[in-house]
């Protein structure tokens, strides 16, 4: 009797202990949580940050929260059921899709294109895990700044689109080195059709969106409502309805919108068995192509090692008006989303900081950063381009012909960073007078002359 006695109090204990613990683990969340919430909030402040984020920690909530707006002018705020493009990260759906159809014999990532495509010249170069990895060779024509950005590709039909890709020449030899390019995906889902008889977006919803519950997960269609299009998206010649009917046609390169809890949903079933067995899975997210001795990548998945979370398997994806970043620190159970309605934002803005806030408990993020004002005036770039930066309300603008001013905020004392996007501009001074400037990532150089 005295032993069970004894045992019933150690394990009384232990439970005591365990629930503490628990509360503990928890309190700590919610530290952690509202240091992250101020981080975001700090970035609405200082960069006009806007979006939805969820972050999760051993099935806790972190943070899941809109900041900003759907229309700023309107000033109609976001909500975290809202609806967002998502771009590449479609792709982690028909990696998935692949690897399923592999399951069930109906493919080997090992075929040849030739199998599928036979009148594809260089269809006996490559096969699927080529285009699943991006070393196929293959030239990005399914992107705005080509094929979509002429509007004669408006009303393409998947043959025509198809036919312009075969008949493009390579970039270099399959195989040889690794070159992202949305063209891979967009063949991948050609063949997801050819052996289901169906579309990729059928396919999708009756295998992964049904499965998982996934309610607020689809295609883009030509003149669809409910996603959360931004009302101020950067165009190439293109009306909105223009530019959503050709992402539309972009099938699994980046046709999918959805929410945090749906995406969340699928990172969860990425832990288990419910859509790929751990062979498969394995496989979708083991290396096979090694970027600059740092970034990896495997099926639909980038793959990152770091000392302080291990592995990271995400994916960035940016089209019309939207950026989207999914990130999975499987090593730690920790899950990040997320969600814009501006395009071209530098993820790393965000991510980076994020990173060290849950990891190293680094909360030195905030800057206070006197710009020289000197900067304000007119420029001209080579080739000819003319803009100004204006100053109004006590904040710096880009502004370019009949284009709406763009927000700028400092990154030191003679750079700006145009808000929600990788563009930068930094400024030369010689005794304290601006004399000329070098856009960034473009590499254009011009002069102040006003």
């Amino acid at each position: 009797m005295k032993k069970i006695i004894s045992l019933i109090l150690v394990i009384v204990l232990f439970s005591s202990n365990l629930a503490y613990a628990q509360k503990i683990n928890s309190a700590e969340n919610v530290k952690l949580g509202n240091n992250l919430d101020s981080f975001i909030n700090y970035l609405v402040e200082k960069e006009k940050f806007n979006g939805n984020v969820l972050i999760m920690k051993g099935g806790e909530t972190l943070v899941r929260k809109s900041y900003g707006y759907k229309d700023s002018e309107a000033k109609l705020p976001l909500s975290v059921e809202d609806k967002f493009l998502i771009g590449s990260v479609t792709k982690e759906f028909v990696a998935v899709s692949i690897l399923q159809l592999e399951e069930k014999g109906l493919l080997d990532t090992k075929d040849k294109l030739s199998k599928y495509f036979p009148d594809y010249k260089y269809g006996n170069d490559m096969n699927i895990e080529n285009l699943l990895i991006h070393n196929s060779g293959l030239k990005d024509i399914i992107n705005r700044t080509s094929l979509f950005s002429n509007t004669g590709y408006i009303d393409a039909k998947d043959e025509d689109i198809y036919l312009n890709i075969i008949n493009s020449e390579l970039n270099f030899k399959p195989g040889e080195k690794y070159e992202y390019s949305n063209t891979n995906y967009y063949l991948l889902s050609l063949i997801i059709e050819k052996i289901t008889n169906t579309s990729l977006e059928n396919y999708l919803i009756e295998n992964i969106f049904k499965p998982l519950d996934m309610q607020n997960t689809g295609s883009l269609k030509a003149g669809q409502k409910d996603v959360n299009i931004s009302p101020n998206p950067v165009l190439i010649n293109l009306t909105i309805d223009e530019e959503i009917g050709l992402v539309s046609k972009s099938k699994g390169a980046g046709y999918l919108y959805s929410t945090l809890d749906d995406l969340y949903k699928w990172d969860r079933a990425l832990y288990t068995n419910k859509l790929l067995k751990a062979e498969s899975l394995n496989k979708l997210i083991t290396p096979v192509v090694k970027i600059n001795g740092l970034l990896n990548n495997a099926y639909g998945f980038r793959v990152r090692e770091d000392k302080s979370y291990a592995r990271k398997v995400y994916q960035n994806g940016n089209t019309i008006g939207f950026t989207s970043s999914f990130n999975r620190y499987i090593d730690k159970d920790i899950s990040i989303i997320l969600l814009t309605n501006i395009g071209e934002y530098d993820v790393n803005n965000f991510m980076n900081p994020v990173e060290k806030i849950i990891f190293n408990n680094n909360l030195n993020y905030r800057k206070t950063v006197a710009i020289n004002e000197n900067v304000v005036g007119e420029y001209v770039t080579f080739p000819k381009i003319y803009f100004k930066i204006i100053k109004k309300d006590g904040n710096l603008y880009f502004k370019l012909g009949d284009f709406k001013d763009s927000f700028m905020f400092p990154v030191n004392e003679n750079e700006l960073s145009m808000v929600n996007t990788k563009v930068k501009l930094r400024f030369n001074a010689s005794d304290n007078i601006i004399t000329s400037v070098k856009i960034s990532p473009y590499n254009i150089v011009g002069i102040k002359y006003k």
